[in-house]
């Protein structure tokens, strides 16, 4: 008998989670698909020396990021929801059923948001098969250091989080070569993709660079590596070569590489 009725509630569960569950994920693979759709039209606009095109198609793909993140901002509130109201639920008698209904509910869709499984998803969680009532003793007064400061919301706006992180790695390249405005030349930016692109194809390094933090590859095989990509550059890119020479910016360009090769583009990882 028991197992019939929590089929039933599985059921009613599901059914009441479906159409927020189909929309949410219905958009974010329209989102995904646009995104990759402008990069392609980007790519071929570049190949084809079009500036104007380009810049059309990176602002489609900055919008349609700043979509995505969104969603995946709505999905992060939505779980932080749920823990926030787990936790403050065992510690006070709410008495309220409407609340405690759309708890299992936004659970529910939280894990559904994930791509889980139907069958994969524990429910027990969210049946109530009994109370523990005890009577509630209030003090006779409150003690300043027992008052719980307020959950503040998040703050957070959906943003083009691989822009704001090409926009960073511009201002360290223009520090590196010694620029106190910006580099207009695409020679220095190719010159950096290169040296990225040949330290991801060795597999060592990529997975030193994967498995470790910055300060951790540093002491790895990740500087030699770099090193000498760069001097087998400096017959086409002695000009940029040059600058490197110096401990101080030797050392900022490899952070530069590796924050690219752990980005994991690939080819044009500059976007330029």
């Amino acid at each position: 008998m028991l197992k019939n009725q929590d089929d039933t509630i599985h059921r009613r569960l599901y059914t009441a989670t479906q159409r927020p569950t189909d929309v949410f994920n219905g958009k974010l693979k329209n989102l995904i698909e646009s995104i990759q759709h402008c990069e392609n039209a980007y790519q071929r606009a570049d190949e084809a020396g079009n500036k104007l095109l380009k810049q059309v198609h990176e602002q489609q793909r900055s919008e349609y990021t700043k979509e995505r993140e969104a969603l995946m901002l709505f999905k992060t509130r939505l779980g932080r929801f749920v823990r926030v109201y787990s936790y403050i639920a065992q510690l006070i008698f709410l008495n309220d059923a409407e609340l405690e209904n759309f708890s299992a509910f936004a659970k529910l869709l939280a894990k559904r948001l994930q791509g889980i499984a139907p069958e994969q998803i524990d429910l027990s969680g969210l049946v109530m098969t009994g109370y523990d009532i005890k009577p509630e003793v209030t003090p006779d007064e409150v003690r300043e250091d027992l008052v719980v400061n307020p959950i503040k919301p998040d703050g957070g706006k959906p943003n083009d989080r691989e822009k704001e992180l090409l926009q960073d790695i511009i201002k360290r390249i223009n520090t590196v070569f010694g620029s106190t405005k910006p580099i207009d030349e695409e020679k220095y930016f190719n010159f950096v993709e290169q040296i990225a692109q040949k330290t991801r194809a060795n597999d060592l390094i990529y997975a030193q660079i994967n498995e470790n933090s910055k300060e951790d590859a540093m002491l790895g095989d990740l500087p030699k590596a770099v090193g000498q990509a760069v001097n087998q550059a400096r017959t086409s890119h002695s000009e940029m070569t040059n600058m490197l020479n110096n401990q101080q910016a030797m050392t900022e360009f490899i952070g530069i590489i590796y924050d690219l090769v752990k980005k994991g583009n690939g080819n044009d990882m500059l976007g330029l």
